[in-house]
């Protein structure tokens, strides 16, 4: 079997959420557009892992395990699979944020994102999708820590004990800088291609595109809470592990992102139709003060 046959049979969930991230960045940015986050978020993330696992900066002194996965593609003692999700979840958050950041209009599956290039390549951005990813990950890697209890298997391990359910805090800082560094040469990138007319475009139409990408946060979040449930009620894990703290952890911080979205979605869904309906009205009335009969 080839290292990267190896690594999507054994990464089920890394090919679902890469396939998310095709569909929805093939459908908001087109096929280069696509093509540049894939490979500024991939490069960005392994160098940033490669660095830190010799260095400490900017993740803190962590080592991987590749004596327990032979079959896993490694590049400079990182595998490749853990790069990759530095592109789809840094993905997934910028279009979050710019939604979550600028306007919608519509309603139903017809909503579609108000166009505000300032706002999409602006540092706001750059800065919420660094701040959701954060978000993610402390969902997400305190429970990979504890990967000898699932089908993550035992991949990696920080060199001293740490705050976070084992997980230091410069691991989150880490994941701030990398994935601002993702959004931010992203955003250079799709200036300059721009300027050339090659800036990303919608290259086909999904239902309910606006908010697929808050939809793509929350899967990951209920991935993980999933996970966390059935170790903590299989009764796999040793004692010191303190499983009802991890798993109130995973849920707070989904259910904190569903609120927040709501709060931000749910006034401009419901003030789309008003908005409609004057346009239309002032549109069509033939009883106006210029035209009346």
């Amino acid at each position: 079997m080839s290292y990267v046959d190896a690594m999507w049979v054994h990464r089920p969930c890394g090919r679902a959420f890469l396939f998310g991230f095709l569909v929805i960045s093939l459908a908001e940015r087109g096929g280069l557009g696509t093509l540049t986050w894939l490979a500024i978020g991939t490069f960005v993330g392994w160098l940033a892992e490669a660095v830190s696992i010799r260095t400490r900066f900017p993740f803190g002194m962590y080592s991987y395990h590749p004596s327990n996965f032979p079959d896993e593609l490694w590049l400079g003692g990182v595998p490749l699979f853990a790069s990759l999700s530095f592109a789809f979840l840094s993905y997934f958050a910028f279009t979050a944020a710019r939604t979550l950041l600028g306007r919608i209009e519509g309603r139903g599956a017809a909503v579609r994102r108000v166009p505000d290039a300032a706002l999409d390549g602006s540092p706001r951005v750059a800065a919420a999708c660094a701040a959701i990813t954060v978000w993610l990950d402390l969902v997400i890697d305190p429970v990979s820590l504890l990967g000898p209890y699932w089908f993550l298997g035992d991949l990696y391990h920080y060199h001293s004990p740490a705050l976070h359910f084992g997980v230091p805090l410069t691991n989150y800082a880490g994941w701030f800088v990398t994935c601002a560094t993702v959004a931010l040469l992203n955003q250079r990138v799709d200036a300059l291609l721009a300027r050339r007319g090659l800036g990303p475009r919608e290259s086909f139409r999904l239902p309910f595109l606006p908010v697929l990408g808050i939809v793509a946060c929350g899967g990951v979040f209920l991935f993980i809470v999933a996970i966390t449930a059935h170790l903590v009620f299989s009764g796999v894990l040793p004692p010191a592990v303190p499983t009802a703290a991890l798993l109130t952890n995973g849920l707070v911080l989904t259910v904190a992102f569903a609120a927040l979205a709501s709060v931000r979605l749910l006034p401009a869904a419901s003030s789309a139709p008003v908005a409609e309906a004057r346009s239309a009205h002032a549109a069509v009335d033939p009883f106006d003060e210029v035209g009346r009969p």
